[in-house]
Formats: C-alpha cells, sequence, structure tokens
C-alpha cells in the first residue's frame, strides 16, 4: 500500500503516536512510533542558496523480519521548503 497526501504533523504524544492531519483538515493519518523503528531524519547540507525550494524529510523504517524479507515498509514524512 502507498498513498500521498499533503498536511502537517499536529500531535506527537509522549506515548510515541504520531497525528498527521491534511492541509484540507478531513483526512488523517496517525501511527505509533515503535521501538522496532530505525528512525531516520534528513536535510539538504550543501544546499545551493540560489535554489528554489528544498527538503527536509523524518523516516521510520520498520526492523526486518524473516518472515518479510523482500518487503521494505517505510513511513516518510517530508517537508518542502520554499525559498522567497
Amino acid at each position: 500500500m502507498a498513498f500521498s497526501m499533503q498536511g502537517r504533523v499536529v500531535e506527537l504524544t509522549a506515548l510515541g503516536r504520531v497525528r498527521f492531519l491534511s492541509i484540507d483538515g478531513v483526512s488523517e493519518f496517525v501511527f505509533d512510533i515503535r521501538d522496532d523503528f530505525e528512525l531516520v531524519y534528513t536535510e539538504p547540507r550543501d544546499f545551493p542558496e540560489e535554489a528554489l525550494t528544498n527538503v527536509c524529510a523524518l523516516g521510520f523504517f520498520f526492523s526486518p523480519r524473516p518472515e518479510y524479507a523482500s518487503d521494505k515498509d517505510f513511513i516518510l514524512l517530508s517537508e518542502l521548503i520554499e525559498n522567497p
């Protein structure tokens, strides 16, 4: 399964629940950060100043399990920043 939506993180609880709400305020995506997630944060380091946009991302990668060795499940939240 794959999907994409525009929105923002509106809640992050102490227990690790993340709530993502769409821009129109109708759809939401909620997931719990699990102990077996691998967390990766990326941001551009040497991004040209004249660039019109840049992207930061936070990825939640599921730890591999023997029964799902060929699957690469992940949740990726990315932010597109437009430079003035």
